[in-house]
């Protein structure tokens, strides 16, 4: 690669990682536009990683779009392509992902079978605190979608348990303990709320449960 293609490769990495940030914020449009960007340039120099990397971002931008069709096929495309490379550890996170599409569908028990298959194949070895907080949230959301509030409670402690240092973690954590059970509920809401908000998050709600078709009846203002 010469130097010229690699400041390209480089500039669209940062792209993509800028587009993680609005996606993560809100800003779908302007993030589906640089991962878009990014993904031509990564298809362009035959970088089999790097088109895994940003089609999982293409997939968080979908799902955050709710969009599952469009979610679902590209973190498909994401989890085969870091298979392919032995990336396992990527590959489980957009495998988790494509549980979070099954939550969002309403396809709970799916959704809980795969995101309990990540534990499962990991065995005794452990997961990267990050990656496990997401499964569990994953595995909790498909409890409270099935009814079993202290399923999903035992999952958002052990995802807020997880959560360490990251503020955005955190707050999803926090958001789903809030919808889950009625203690420190509105605590709960109040931090997660406030940790997006300090992200950029225009809509903190959005991450909230009950706004991911979990259940209606779940949700803070259940408890009051």
């Amino acid at each position: 690669m010469t130097a010229r293609a690699g400041d390209v490769v480089d500039a669209a990495t940062d792209a993509a990682n800028q587009g993680e940030i609005l996606c993560d914020q809100g800003k779908i449009d302007a993030a589906q536009a640089l991962f878009e960007q990014a993904l031509s340039v990564f298809a362009a120099s035959d970088n089999p990683y790097l088109v895994a990397y940003v089609t999982d971002f293409i997939g968080r931008a979908h799902l955050r779009a709710h969009d599952t069709d469009a979610a679902d096929e590209a973190f498909t495309r994401a989890a085969a392509g870091f298979a392919a490379l032995g990336a396992r550890e990527l590959g489980w996170d957009a495998r988790i992902r494509r549980a979070e599409v099954r939550n969002l569908e309403g396809r709970y028990a799916e959704a809980a079978h795969m995101a309990g298959e990540i534990f499962a194949e990991a065995g005794d070895e452990p997961l990267p605190a990050v990656l496990e907080a997401a499964a569990h949230r994953a595995v909790g959301r498909a409890r409270a979608g099935l009814g079993d509030l202290d399923g999903a409670v035992r999952h958002g402690l052990q995802s807020l348990r997880l959560s360490g240092p990251s503020p955005f973690d955190r707050a999803l954590s926090l958001a789903c303990l809030s919808c889950w059970s009625a203690t420190d509920a509105e605590q709960r809401e109040a931090e997660a709320v406030d940790l997006l908000r300090g992200l950029g998050v225009e809509d903190p709600h959005s991450f909230f449960p009950e706004t991911m078709n979990v259940s209606n009846a779940i949700g803070p203002a259940h408890w009051t």
